[in-house]
């Protein structure tokens, strides 16, 4: 079984998700796409969290 271990959550234009990090038990590089994008309703909540997250970085400069 493959656990992340230090990882970080990437959201695509595309409305994928990437998780990037570390195995927990041998401390290799992983990366693992969630394709949200194939469906509607996922893709949709996945747009809303890109365009959230654009317009707070926007506010924030």
């Amino acid at each position: 079984m493959t656990a992340f271990a230090s990882y970080q959550i990437f959201l695509e234009e595309t409305g994928d998700i990437v998780l990037d990090g570390f195995c927990d038990h041998c401390s290799d590089p992983l990366v693992r796409v969630i394709e949200t994008s194939e469906k509607d309703e996922p893709k949709e909540r996945a747009l809303a969290t890109w365009l959230v997250k654009r317009e707070l970085i926007k506010a924030l400069k």
